[in-house]
This record gives structure tokens, C-alpha cells and sequence, in this order.
């Protein structure tokens, strides 16, 4: 058996452009794979940003933002000094980043599209087994 590598050694250094508060910047990013373990620190961030807010009137779009700052302050180990999230003017920012760190991630996915689970057991036919009487 191969020797097994801690997930979050799997990185991935980008660099991304764009414009903050009217200056076109440019910089280098490093990001790891996130471990169970970043998992759970993804989700105490998200609580933590979103909390006490209403969820029920909370847009979409609005928690998915919320998700990808949360999800980017665990998996990202360097980031340019201007990448300052309370500084960010522009989400297109954050959203381009956000999207490098994903592709990089589902990189690691299987690349076959039938992931459908498969039984082993034949189709029952008779009401009494499909109904469970």
C-alpha cells in the first residue's frame, strides 16, 4: 500500500487579478485541501459570520457568499497583503478565488460521470416486498 499523504499537504499556489477600491491589483495565493478537520472550522466560521441573522429571510445568494469568505479563511495559507476581506470592495474578488480553490479541489474528484449507487440484490416484483405489508 502506498504511503498515505495528510490531505491538507495537497496545495495549490494562483494568482489572481483584480480591482479593490479603484486599484487594479494582482497576487499570489496558496490553498490546501481542506481536511475533515477544516471542515468543521469552515462551518464554525460560517456560524459565526451569519449569526444573528434571520435565516429565514436570508437570500440564497447571500449565504453562498457568506459560505465561500468562510470557506476561504481556513483552506487559504498566503494571500497578498491586499487581500484584506473587510477592505474588498468588489465580490468579483472573492468569487474568482473562491472558484480557482474549488476547481482545484474537484481536481481531486473522480472523473466518471455514473456515480449512481448500484444494488447487488435483484428488482423485487411482488407488491408485498415493494409495499412492505
Amino acid at each position: 500500500m502506498k504511503e498515505l499523504l495528510l490531505v491538507n499537504e495537497r496545495k495549490h499556489t494562483f494568482t489572481i487579478e483584480g480591482v479593490v477600491q479603484g486599484e487594479a491589483v494582482s497576487g499570489e495565493f496558496t490553498a490546501h485541501y481542506p481536511s475533515l478537520k477544516d471542515e468543521i472550522r469552515i462551518q464554525s466560521a460560517l456560524s459565526q459570520l451569519i449569526s444573528g441573522a434571520d435565516l429565514e429571510y436570508f437570500p440564497a445568494r447571500v449565504y453562498d457568499f457568506a459560505y465561500s469568505i468562510a470557506y476561504l479563511s481556513v483552506v487559504l495559507d498566503e494571500t497578498p497583503e491586499w487581500f484584506v476581506i473587510d477592505k474588498i470592495d468588489d465580490q468579483q474578488v472573492i468569487i474568482d478565488v473562491y472558484k480557482e480553490v474549488v476547481d482545484f479541489i474537484n481536481s481531486f474528484r473522480r472523473k466518471d460521470e455514473d456515480r449512481s449507487a448500484e444494488g447487488t440484490g435483484s428488482q423485487a416484483e411482488d407488491s408485498e416486498a415493494v409495499e412492505g405489508k
